[in-house]
Formats: structure tokens, C-alpha cells, sequence
């Protein structure tokens, strides 16, 4: 069922290093669009109209209307630039790079414009004059914002194409309409270039909501429809001012310094508002959502683990179940048969009883310990309180492991007689005392092994003490972890606990 609250998640992005080596394509053709621009504006500096350019020098404010939105565009130009030297992320890398490159290329028209270089010409099928180097860096840059928006979407690069083609054949054919001299040529234009807006408006529209439905965090979800309509409104605001102007509405000054504010609003806010909101990439999505796809395998093979671990566990405790009769029945019948219930025996038939009965009382005590096992896993197993006689059970201790130690390695009983009794459990004080018996037996090569007891106040003290190669002081509390080897030698580990 699907969490109401999904859309409150905010996953951080997956950050993509930016190699050394590695330059996007897409960067290396902005870079070449700066190149083409400088490029066209020499040219165009050639077609300026002195009288018409004296006209609006003298016309316009061009401190306020030049100047200044040139040095607030160089000022984001050196705010993204410095975001590029440090960015080492992919897409935030991007993002920076192309608010940078619509930046320095507005700042450039501004400042020719500040300094009477840019190229104006007579428009006389309305009888106003024309800057070349706003249409050209139109030209150069609103593609650029087509593509940054794209990098959200996920359009196909058939859409991308079509959308940037569109926006450039819209600018082209607008100035084409705004500066021939022939009134039917002109309106052809206009007519294309008037054609192409909607398509270009929807087109960017398609990329937005692509983006906003693909967005789970709500902020961002509000910040993109924000921007949206911030930037189609400043879109929009292009044609209104040139009817406008086109029908004298407007003087050229107020014509110009309405450019100017569009243009700022629509270059400079926008790449700002990308490069520094908080907004995903079509890649960073693609990525988390590899992350998510991911952590939900890890969880399905982690369960899967679980499962294959309880299997296991089924098991062997089945497994162990159905040895502990057959054990039980071995040591039964050697028992019976050493107390003399078949008659008389050789002593080597007794010595052969006593080892078979050793080693089923061993592989009982390893059945048994793996059952105990699986109920510490569980957290179910079992401490009884009840009275055991502890002499006896240190003397029925070593009797059991006799058969255990190397040649030469002597087991003894140190422990003093009519020993008081204790309350604790007796198969697991049996238990713990054979596995510490058993291990000692394992790790001693010459001398003795001695199983005793003595009291200490109300309690009582059971101690294995052997002659062999020992234990490090510290990693004596290693040996109660599971499967720890102190040594290094191979060897399992049973409850000692």
C-alpha cells in the first residue's frame, strides 16, 4: 500500500565526480557558441547604422539601461564561475557552466551597448531601429535555457533538438522580420517567427512538468511550478514588448529598458534559481533510483538469507533430534553390557564397551550442544535451579573423558570428599565441564589434567586446570565468543557457557 507521506522523503542526490580528463560534450558546444557569438558580433558591428545608433545614444538612459544590467550579469557570471571551480559534482558542474555562459554573453551585449559598439540598424518596414547583438545573443543563449531545463525532463533528444531548432528559427525569423525593408517579406517572417513561440512555449512546458511529476520532495515540487511561471511569463513578455514597440506604443527608451529588465529577469534569475535550488537532474533521478532498486535487493537477499538460515536451523535440529535416540540407545547398551547383563567379558571386550560408550557420550554432548545452541539464537534456552551433587558430578566427569588425553597426560579428580551439595543446573555444569575437559585434552601434550573444586564462602569454585601450551591473559574472554580460536589452531568452539 502506498505511504500517503511518500512525497515528504527527500533522498540526497547521488553525487557523480567530475574527472579530470573528461569534458561533456555538451559543455564543449557552449564553449563554441561563446566563440560563434564573439564571432557574429564582429560581423554584425560591420551593418550598424551610425545615424541610427547616435538616435538611441542620445535617446537612452545608458548608465541605468546598460551599464548596470551589465554589471549585475558579469556579477553572476563570476559567482558561477567560482561555483565551477569548486564544483566537483557533474550536473551542479553543468548547471554552473551554462548560467556562466548566458551570463557573459548578456553582459557583453550589455556592455557594447554602454559603449556605442553594438550594431543598430533601421528597421524601416515599422520605422524603428533594431539591435543586431540582442537577437544574436537571443540566438545564442535561450537555447542553452531550452537545454538547462531539459536536464530535468526526461525528454528525448529527438524533443530537445526540435525545441532548441524551433527557438532558433523563432529569433531568426524575428529579426528577419523586424529589419527587411519589404512589408510583405517582413510579415512573413513575423508570422513564422509568431508561429514558432507557441510551440517553443510548449515545448518548455512539457520539460517542467516532466520534472515536477518526477519530483518527490514538495518544496522542489513548488519551487519548479514557481519557476515555471516565472520564466514562460518572461518568455511571454518578449513579443508583448516588440508589438509594442512595433506599433509605437513604446518610445525607445522605455523600449529598451523593458528588454533589458526581461532579460535579466529571464537569464539571470532563472540560471540562478537552477544552479542554486535544490532541484535533480534527470541523471541524479536516474541514480537514486538505482539506489532504491539497489537497497531493495540487499533487503530481499538479506531475507532470503534469514530464510536459508532458518532452513538450516530446521535442520539440524530435526537432525539432531533423531541422533539423540539412537545415542542414547548406543550408551544405554554398552552400559548394560559392562554392568554384566550378557555375563562374564574379557578385558579388552570391556575396554572396547568403554570406548564405544566414551565416544557416544561425546557425540551426544556435541548433539546435544548444537541444540543449545539454537535455543541461545532463539533466546529460549533453559537455566534449571536445582540441588546437584558436585562430587559426583566431577567424578562421573572424569570417568567419561578418560579415554580422552594423549598417552602420557594423567586426568585427575581433585576434589575433597562429602563435597556440600549446590543448587545450579547439572547438565550444563556436565556440559561445560566436559567441553573445558575436552579442550585441555586437545591442547596437552605431556603432564596432567585436573579437574577439581573447593569452596569460597556460600560458593563454590570448579576449576580445569592443565599443563599445556595455556591462554593468554587476554583472550581469556575471547574464548566465549562463538567459533573464536585462540591459538589459530582449527578447532570448533562449543558452549562454554
Amino acid at each position: 500500500m502506498a505511504d500517503p507521506n511518500a512525497k515528504q522523503l527527500d533522498p540526497s542526490p547521488t553525487r557523480q565526480k567530475l574527472p579530470g580528463s573528461y569534458v561533456p560534450s555538451d559543455v564543449l558546444a557552449a564553449g563554441a557558441g561563446a566563440v560563434g557569438f564573439a564571432i557574429t558580433a564582429i560581423w554584425c558591428s560591420q551593418l550598424r547604422d551610425p545615424a541610427v545608433t547616435e538616435l538611441y545614444g542620445s535617446l537612452v538612459d545608458k548608465e541605468w539601461t546598460y551599464l548596470v544590467p551589465a554589471t549585475c550579469f558579469f556579477t553572476a557570471f563570476v559567482l558561477s564561475l567560482l561555483t565551477m571551480v569548486f564544483e566537483r559534482d557533474t550536473q551542479r558542474f553543468r548547471l554552473a557552466f551554462f548560467g556562466a555562459y548566458i551570463q557573459i554573453l548578456a553582459a557583453s551585449n550589455d556592455f557594447l551597448a554602454y559603449m556605442d559598439m553594438a550594431p543598430i540598424v533601421r528597421g524601416s518596414a515599422y520605422g524603428s531601429g533594431v539591435n543586431l547583438l540582442r537577437y544574436v545573443m537571443w540566438a545564442f543563449t535561450t537555447p542553452a535555457m531550452i537545454y538547462l531545463i531539459s536536464l530535468m525532463s526526461d525528454s528525448s533528444t529527438a524533443q530537445i533538438l526540435l525545441a532548441i531548432a524551433a527557438d532558433i528559427v523563432m529569433i531568426v525569423s524575428g529579426l528577419l522580420g523586424s529589419v527587411l525593408q519589404s512589408v510583405p517579406l517582413s510579415a512573413f517572417c513575423m508570422l513564422v517567427s509568431f508561429a514558432m513561440f507557441p510551440y517553443v512555449m510548449s515545448m518548455q512546458w512539457v520539460m517542467f512538468q516532466s520534472a515536477i511529476s518526477a519530483t518527490i520532495n514538495c518544496t522542489n515540487e513548488r519551487s519548479l511550478r514557481m519557476l515555471r511561471i516565472f520564466t514562460l511569463s518572461f518568455w511571454f513578455s518578449f513579443p508583448i514588448i516588440w508589438l509594442a514597440g512595433a506599433a509605437g506604443l513604446l518610445s525607445p527608451a522605455t523600449e529598451e529598458a523593458m528588454w533589458t529588465v526581461s532579460d535579466f529577469c529571464g537569464k539571470v534569475m532563472f540560471s540562478s534559481s537552477l544552479l542554486y535550488g535544490n532541484f535533480l537532474t534527470l541523471e541524479q533521478r536516474k541514480l537514486i533510483t538505482m539506489r532504491v532498486i539497489e537497497e531493495s535487493n540487499r533487503i530481499q537477499v538479506i531475507q532470503e538469507l534469514k530464510d536459508l538460515i532458518e532452513q538450516k536451523d530446521m535442520f539440524m535440529n530435526g537432525m539432531t533430534h533423531e541422533l539423540r535416540t539412537p545415542l542414547n540407545g548406543i550408551i544405554g547398551l554398552t552400559e548394560s553390557l559392562l554392568i554384566g547383563s550378557c555375563g562374564a567379558m574379557t578385558s579388552s571386550v570391556a575396554k572396547i564397551l568403554r570406548t564405544i560408550k566414551g565416544s557416544g557420550i561425546r557425540l551426544l554432548t556435541f548433539v546435544n550442544d548444537m541444540l543449545d545452541a539454537a535455543s541461545v539464537r532463539k533466546g529460549v534456552l533453559t537455566i534449571k535451579q536445582e540441588r546437584v551433587n558436585l562430587e559426583h558430578l566431577v567424578h562421573d566427569i572424569t570417568e567419561i573423558c578418560v579415554t580422552l588425553p594423549r598417552r602420557g597426560v594423567a586426568l585427575k579428580c581433585d576434589i575433597p570428599a562429602k563435597f556440600p551439595h549446590v543448587r545450579g543446573d547439572a547438565d550444563r555444569i556436565i556440559q561445560m565441564l566436559h567441553n573445558l575437559v575436552g579442550n585441555a585434552c586437545k591442547f596437552t601434550h605431556t603432564g596432567s589434567i585436573t579437574v577439581g573444586a573447593s569452596l569460597e564462602g556460600p560458593d563454590a569454585r570448579v576449576s580445569v586446570t592443565d599443563t599445556g601450551i595455556g591462554i593468554p591473559a587476554d583472550k581469556l574472554l575471547d574464548i566465549f565468543d562463538p567459533f573464536k580460536q585462540v591459538h589459530g589452531l582449527v578447532s570448533f568452539c562449543c558452549l562454554c557457557q
